[in-house]
């Protein structure tokens, strides 16, 4: 193993680390569905997309993920609230990847966060509806006070417009502040 792929490796660990001590400054969004929290782990996960690569990006987010599956209690609602975390995350880097992708200007920042938050709205949302919300469901006995689909329109949708514009808003922050420095990094 060389100097540089030793020195990758720390990276992808140290943002891994970074976004997994994130994940537990958790907070509610939406009233409707206390149960869905929002948090800035994302943050260092694009960080290291564009300090990296975005396979990079993608090993940080699955070593936060087994990270928190292992310490938090390996159960299956877990391992449903993981998927579903991981799946919100590839939703809102890989548009952010795409559109700036050797790009610093406030006009594409904008742009990738509305496509980010796009993305992981429609996702999530048709993710909820159709598999995530139903698995909880049936692996919990859950039972729901609202209609699935009002839950999704009343709870899921704002969710998750809110948490990609707050992420996108918070990384493009730091993205701008560092462009100059990551585009030197690669």
């Amino acid at each position: 193993m060389n100097c540089i792929s030793v020195r990758r490796n720390v990276v992808v660990s140290c943002l891994a680390a970074i976004s997994y001590v994130l994940m537990f400054f958790e907070f509610s969004i939406v009233p409707i569905a206390p149960y869905l929290k929002a948090d800035l782990a994302d943050i260092p996960v694009l960080i290291g997309v564009f300090l990296l690569s975005l396979n990079d990006g993608f090993k940080i987010l699955g070593i936060r993920s087994l990270l928190h599956f292992l310490i938090s209690g390996a159960s299956l609602p877990s391992l449903i609230g993981m998927g579903a975390n991981m799946l919100s995350t590839i939703a809102l880097i890989v548009p952010f990847y795409f559109i700036l992708k050797n790009q610093n200007s406030i006009k594409k920042c904008v742009e990738a966060i509305v496509v980010s938050t796009m993305s992981l709205t429609v996702i999530l949302s048709l993710a909820n509806w159709l598999l995530i919300i139903p698995t909880y469901m049936s692996v919990l006995g859950m039972k729901l006070n609202i209609s699935l689909d009002k839950l999704i329109l009343v709870g899921v949708i704002p969710f998750n417009l809110i948490k990609g514009c707050l992420v996108g808003i918070v990384f493009t922050m730091i993205y701008l502040k560092m462009y100059k420095w990551l585009a030197n990094k690669k």
